[in-house]
């Protein structure tokens, strides 16, 4: 159990490292794997957050494949 290769320092980086370890391996363990774009929630007392850059290099390409996914 495990993946090794999940890694990131910051969120986003994370789940772009998290999203497509799991796109990969979904066949070798029998997963079944979905992703979903949702709209933010807003709330009256919270401005709505911005999207940082991913500050892994690599982390922006696989993002851009991921994307290609949905």
């Amino acid at each position: 159990y495990g993946f090794q290769k999940i890694n990131g320092l910051l969120p986003r980086d994370f789940f772009i490292s998290a999203a497509v370890s799991l796109m990969k391996t979904q066949k070798e363990m029998g997963l079944t794997v979905q992703l979903y774009n949702r709209p933010q929630l807003k709330v009256p007392e919270a401005p709505y957050s911005k999207n940082s850059f991913p500050m892994n290099p690599m982390n922006w390409i696989r993002l851009k494949k991921l994307q290609g996914m949905i």
